[in-house]
């Protein structure tokens, strides 16, 4: 199979693993995000300039529907059971719950300057990356805001892509400045990687009770998180935390590597909150940077551990919650002197509920 042509088999089989699933009297948690440079005030256009998400979760705790067999088998094999060990990371079986889905997505990277048809070489080359993933979340049922958020994710590196086609296009339809360098990006490659999150919720003030996951009356709490990276496209471990301020606080904030945030099977019907955070990676491999795994191409000198600060607001209203977040981003790179590689960009994501 021609790797161009592997664009149109991720839409398709992402398609037919929807209709498989038989999931129509299942709870469900839809998730929508957007991450761009121009949701920042004096936005740039550059490095990672655009991401583009949607998921899809399903409850599996009053059965298994069609087509979601394979995350009970991942279950098992993450958390064990009484007859099977598997890696007994979980708690018994009997205070689990377990969501199981899928997303698909698309991140651009470009250069400090889009306008030179042959980019700095000491500069981030430019790069689309198009994936699906299937999703499992496990979580304990007794203590609701801890889980393990684990993600298979294949994609392709290159032209098919689509983040040439993606950027032109907005670009001439918004009437900003044309991106000239695209003959220079990554080579098309197949990806693979596999994400695993662990989250929890500590020291909230106001409802101390661990059964609800801070429902009603929660007004502070902090979710300190963990993970690691394998694959051609991340390699690596992250580790940080989020503190959160608010009213009626539940569920779980969005990250980077689970972007679907966990919310309790029964949350109030308004909630607000103020949040702030800080991530630090160690990367071994980083694509985007690093350049193709298997042929030359553009690539510069990574920096092997890099933070990210975050702040900004989540609102639920009923079934919807809307949440903003501010992300600046420390240097990935060795730039040389006068090139910028601090870089700032907004996220907005929205989240709806099916009973």
């Amino acid at each position: 199979m021609r790797v161009r042509n592997f664009t149109l088999w991720l839409l398709l089989v992402t398609i037919a693993a929807t209709a498989m699933a038989d999931t129509d009297s299942l709870p469900r948690l839809r998730t929508f995000q957007g991450e761009n440079d121009s949701l920042v005030p004096d936005g740039s256009d550059d490095s990672y300039t655009n991401g583009l998400r949607y998921s899809e979760m399903v409850s599996l705790n009053d059965g298994t529907p069609t087509g979601f067999a394979w995350a009970r088998t991942i279950e098992q094999l993450w958390c064990g059971g009484r007859d099977f060990k598997g890696l007994g990371l979980c708690d018994p079986d009997e205070s689990r719950l377990i969501f199981a889905g899928w997303s698909i997505g698309q991140s651009i990277y470009t250069p400090n300057s889009i306008s030179e048809p042959i980019p700095d070489p000491e500069d981030r080359p430019y790069a689309g990356y198009l994936y699906g993933s299937a999703i499992v979340d496990i979580v304990d049922e007794r203590r609701r805001c801890k889980r393990w958020n684990l993600e298979g994710r294949v994609g392709v590196i290159g032209s098919a892509g689509l983040g040439e086609i993606v950027q032109t296009k907005v670009h001439r339809l918004i009437d900003d400045e044309r991106p000239m360098g695209w003959d220079s990006q990554l080579r098309n490659e197949l990806t693979v990687n596999l994400n695993a999150l662990w989250q929890g919720s500590v020291l909230r003030l106001g409802n101390r009770d661990d059964e609800s996951c801070g429902h009603e009356g929660t007004y502070f709490d902090v979710v300190p998180h963990a993970g690691v990276m394998v694959g051609t496209v991340m390699t690596g471990a992250v580790a940080g935390g989020t503190f959160r301020l608010g009213y009626n606080i539940t569920g779980l904030p969005i990250l980077p590597i689970g972007n679907t945030a966990l919310a309790p099977a029964e949350p109030p019907d308004f909630e607000i909150w103020l949040f702030g955070g800080v991530e630090g990676r160690a990367l071994a491999r980083n694509i985007f940077l690093d350049g193709n795994t298997f042929v030359d191409s553009a690539s510069v000198d990574k920096e092997t551990f890099v933070y990210d600060l975050r702040a900004g607001l989540s609102l639920r209203l009923k079934d919807v919650t809307v949440t903003y977040t501010y992300v600046r981003r420390s240097e990935e790179f060795n730039a040389r002197t006068g090139l910028e590689d601090i870089h700032e960009y907004g996220s907005l994501s929205v989240q709806w509920t099916f009973p």
